[in-house]
């Protein structure tokens, strides 16, 4: 049984592996929530503008260009989901055994602005410094 999308909650991805995006989308139209698929040339939008936030011409006009050969990594920005939702979809994306997916993001009014390629440049830094952490802590 599918729940009803549910139009607050989204989740922006970007995954090129077919069987995984199929299990991605599985999940998320049974768990009722809204999807949309990035593209490459998505990575100079705004996140609030592809959440559908704010419309285009209310973006910010200062953000960065795209680095010339930049490319999207794998992605999952979460949008508006309801309490408890978050919590729900990650523990079911481990029982349904999905593989992992590095980037991950919650929408929030700071990172709304932001374009997709800022925003993973610094979900990466966050990841690198996590991974630091956890190296010194076993060293």
């Amino acid at each position: 049984m599918r729940a009803e999308p549910k139009t607050s909650s989204q989740v922006l991805y970007f995954i090129q592996e077919i069987k995984k995006e199929k299990q991605v989308l599985d999940l998320c139209r049974d768990m009722g929530i809204m999807i949309r698929k990035l593209k490459e040339e998505d990575a100079g939008r705004s996140v609030g503008v592809l959440a559908g936030v704010f419309p285009p011409e209310l973006a910010p006009k200062t953000a960065k260009q795209v680095p010339k050969g930049y490319r999207m990594p794998e992605l999952l920005v979460f949008c508006g989901l309801e309490d408890g939702l978050l919590d729900r979809f990650l523990a079911e994306y481990r029982r349904r055994g999905i593989d992992p997916i590095g980037l991950k993001a919650v929408a929030t009014p700071h990172n709304l602005f932001w374009t997709v390629c800022e925003l993973t440049g610094e979900l990466e830094q966050e990841r690198a410094a996590m991974q630091a952490m956890s190296q010194n802590r076993e060293g």
